[in-house]
């Protein structure tokens, strides 16, 4: 039955694959799906398509996997609502009202915040948050259980987004003397974009390690493509990435670039590799197994990546001031990956799969083939700038995409999906829509998110983030997608205005207005940590197209960022001794109005030092 025995038999597959009805569906009861067998030949199957640091299916050489392949019939049309424990969960319409999570990430939810109750008022009893004067308020109350929903976004930026995730892990962590020390833990979501996916993905592959240990494990110091210089050690390497690749050519799917760059990725930053699988078994989809996530102690991970529209000459409006270049329009759907589910809660599609089946082609009578199709490797390598940095590689492989056997075929949201009637999903990298901090996933209504930080690690102007992407998520939120599918606080919409007022060269709050002045579904509270300065010469805005980082270099970033993390220099030259509360403060902001608790005299304080206004 092969190395990781993965076969499915019917009677397990029936479980999986049903069908979940919104309210006032023309199908008012679930429906087991009519299935048909046939005999499939023994295969192997290497590396689909990299996305970023998540490979969603590679094999190594000697893994050989017996899979059945199985017809099924699936009702089309668009208000059909289907599980992600089924083949593909429909996440309803785009209303807010309408959004559903997945049983399994409702039960994880439920799982972590058993976890974060005590966590939550430990952090304001006796860490970070004590001097925010909540003490004797309801938030404090044995029978308060209404904590914040948080999430932690970091940006991409090749291995300089990768070292600026793991320096802010460093100042969040809990086992860290750090003044914000004890805020990761609170996070129910950590969702991760190119460079910062493989930082993401990285720590919960390792089952979230000292984030100084996790770092010393990628082995920066050795070229992610050339780890060998100009030598034969690199010639062998490069030569074996493409023998995997061909791997999965042989076994009938497309190719990319992407397979070659996330398995180099994979190398660096998946634990327990070999010279014989360097990781290759690890799914994501496996996170699901780890001990961090059995006992609900870590925040959900998701990657995010882009859909490529199937009208090459599709763009953004005209009368949208977008940010910057893209090279996917705005409009087209947001990808997401967790341990969990792949999809979209855009109304384009609005439709999830499981982690698990991706790779999966699944139509309405054609095959439907199980495939372990999480690999982590794969979904963060669609680094566009990173890619063009790949030279001398074979024309045969189809440059700067990853290509899935499309599991949405005769699936149409509220808006068509393009790609329905075709058997391939073309996705790109989570920035190339410039959008290059992941937020899409923590706006989504049905997850009730209340605050959100913001990590931005771009490159933009003079080698620093100037509010690019905040301003095309905003526009994202308010221009493009439909009234009620994602809500985002006002933001200067002109980088020169965000470089005049300072805004990445500190903290900021967006959203401080209480919920009640918002508009339905209400935007989280987002505090914005740009990648900033805090040496002359500047030691963290290397450029993306660096592949290497010295050990004296590595330790150099990391301490950059763990100083601007916790004593940003605001508003002058100096650091803010008041951070650590001031952060505290908009982390439960939204869960003290919930509970019509006054702002204290030292949040207000914070409020208007930090707030953009």
């Amino acid at each position: 039955m092969g190395a990781r025995g993965v076969a499915y038999r019917w009677r397990d597959l029936v479980k999986l694959i049903t069908i979940r009805h919104p309210p006032n569906n023309t199908y008012s009861k679930q429906r087991l799906l009519r299935r048909r067998l046939r005999a499939s030949s023994t295969q192997k199957i290497s590396t689909m398509s990299t996305v970023g640091l998540i490979r969603v299916d590679l094999l190594s050489s000697s893994e050989e996997e017996l899979w059945s392949d199985v017809s099924l019939k699936i009702p089309t049309h668009c208000g059909t609502s289907f599980p992600v424990s089924a083949g593909v969960a429909r996440a309803s319409n785009a209303a807010a009202r309408n959004q559903t999570m997945s049983e399994p990430e409702k039960l994880y939810r439920r799982g972590r915040q058993a976890v974060l109750d005590p966590l939550w008022r430990d952090f304001f009893t006796n860490g970070p948050g004590k001097a925010t004067g909540y003490q004797s308020s309801p938030l404090m109350t044995e029978n308060h259980h209404d904590w914040p929903v948080f999430g932690i976004a970091h940006s991409g930026g090749g291995l300089r987004a990768s070292l600026y995730a793991a320096g802010v892990m460093q100042a969040l962590d809990s086992r860290s003397s750090s003044p914000l020390r004890a805020v990761y833990p609170l996070a129910s979501y950590v969702t991760g974009l190119s460079g910062g996916s493989w930082s993401v993905v990285s720590a919960a592959a390792n089952n979230y390690p000292a984030p100084s240990e996790l770092v010393s494990g990628w082995e920066l110091e050795k070229d992610l493509v050339l780890p060998g210089g100009l030598s034969v050690q690199s010639g062998l390497f490069l030569n074996s990435l493409h023998e995997t690749a061909q791997l999965k050519r042989s076994a009938g799917y497309d190719i990319s670039i992407t397979d070659l760059w996330g398995r180099a990725i994979g190398y660096h930053f998946l634990p327990g590799t070999n010279p014989q699988t360097h990781g290759a078994g690890m799914l994501m989809s496996g996170l699901r197994s780890t001990k961090s996530m059995q006992s609900f102690q870590v925040p959900i991970p998701i990657i995010v990546s882009n859909h490529k529209p199937a009208d090459a000459t599709a763009r953004n409006p005209k009368n949208v001031p977008i940010s910057g270049s893209t090279y996917v329009p705005l409009s087209a759907p947001v990808y997401e990956y967790s341990p969990f589910e792949f999809g979209s809660f855009d109304p384009q599609l609005s439709a999830f799969i499981p982690s698990e089946f991706l790779g999966t082609s699944l139509i309405s009578g054609q095959p439907f083939i199980p495939t372990p199709s999480s690999k982590r490797a794969r979904t963060s390598s669609q680094n566009r700038c990173l890619f063009n940095a790949v030279t001398a590689l074979p024309g045969k492989y189809q440059v700067l995409t990853a290509r899935y056997p499309n599991p949405f075929q005769g699936v149409n949201g509220a808006v068509a999906f393009d790609r329905s009637s075709e058997q391939e999903l073309v996705i790109v990298d989570g920035g190339e829509n410039g959008e290059n901090i992941p937020l899409n996933p923590l706006l989504a209504p049905a997850r009730q998110v209340d605050v959100i930080l913001a990590a931005d690690a771009g490159v933009n102007g003079p080698g620093w983030p100037n509010g690019s992407s905040m301003i095309n998520t905003f526009l994202r939120a308010t221009h493009i997608l439909p009234a009620g599918t994602a809500s985002f606080p006002r933001v200067p919409l002109d980088p020169k205005i965000w470089e005049q007022q300072g805004l990445t060269s500190r903290p900021v709050f967006f959203g401080c207005e209480t919920p009640q002045n918002q508009p339905h579904p209400a935007y989280p509270l987002v505090i914005y940590l740009p990648n900033s300065p805090t040496n002359s010469p500047s030691l963290t805005n290397h450029s993306t197209f660096k592949l290497e980082y010295s050990k004296k270099e590595t330790s150099s970033f990391l301490n950059s960022v763990l100083e601007s993390t916790t004593r940003p220099r605001v508003p002058f030259n100096k650091g803010d001794a008041d951070w650590p509360t001031c952060f505290s403060c908009a982390l439960v902001d939204r869960a003290r109005s919930r509970r019509s608790v006054a702002r204290s005299a030292a949040c207000e304080n914070c409020f208007k030092r930090f707030c953009f206004s």
